[in-house]
């Protein structure tokens, strides 16, 4: 039986979400807790994996088990059996075809930061950006990046290993929460680092370095040299996967 599982985790403590051979990751914390009550090990894929410190608010995972007990009883089980900072939302009985990663249609993250005084409480969950950012700057930049593009340019992933970087971003939308500012990006599927990198260039943008036609410049570019920025992990939260 194959079980489908929203998850919300806090990863300002883990190695992020891969399994790591030296280092605390959330898949490693997961899985013992399932082990716990399965009594054998339990292979657990997630729609994708998240970094060290990059946070969750809707990761999606799956996995198989021979235990036969309610959707209901399956969160309370896992909730008993993982960490405070890891959260399971909702399960429920799926096809044995499901597959977490492969079957995803998109995903929704959210960037967090602010321009105020630095908070000690708050540093882990939003980055706290020390230098004048226009924000209206980053507003009118954003379009650049909405659309289907080739992003080459703005993502970690080698052309050996990921031969197609074309992505459909639809969405880049700004709004203030309290003393926040709250980045969506909402696309059909994201490569390694291009939320985080797509941050960056906002932000250097707002900050005067660099002008949206450099951005539209390198995005054209499709090249991996071009874009050297890389946002904090601790203000990024994986908020839905779509299916």
């Amino acid at each position: 039986m194959r079980i489908k599982a929203i998850v919300s985790y806090d990863g300002s403590e883990y190695k992020g979400w891969q399994r790591q051979p030296h280092g605390n990751s959330v898949q490693q914390a997961i899985e013992k807790g399932l082990a716990e009550f399965h009594k054998k090990e339990i292979i657990v894929v997630a729609s994708g994996r998240t970094d060290a410190g990059v946070h969750a608010l809707g990761q999606v995972i799956h996995f198989d088990t021979d235990l036969t007990i309610t959707e209901e009883k399956w969160v309370r089980a896992m909730n008993r059996h993982t960490p405070r900072n890891i959260h399971f939302i909702k399960a429920e009985i799926v096809d044995d075809e499901f597959h977490s990663r492969f079957h995803t249609t998109g995903k929704t993250y959210e960037y967090r930061f602010s321009l105020e005084p630095f908070n000690v409480h708050r540093y882990k969950y939003c980055t706290y950006v020390e230098k004048k950012l226009d924000v209206d700057k980053m507003i009118e930049a954003a379009d650049v990046f909405v659309g289907t593009h080739d992003f080459t340019s703005f993502c970690a992933n080698t052309l050996i290993e990921t031969p197609n970087q074309v992505r459909t971003v639809n969405e880049i939308s700004f709004r203030k929460e309290g003393e926040e500012w709250v980045v969506t990006f909402s696309g059909d599927g994201f490569l390694r680092y291009m939320v985080r990198m797509l941050m960056a260039t906002l932000m250097a943008i707002g900050e005067g370095r660099i002008t949206k036609e450099d951005a539209k410049n390198w995005l054209e570019a499709k090249d991996k040299r071009v874009c050297r920025f890389n946002a904090p992990p601790n203000g990024l939260y994986l908020k839905e996967v779509r299916y």
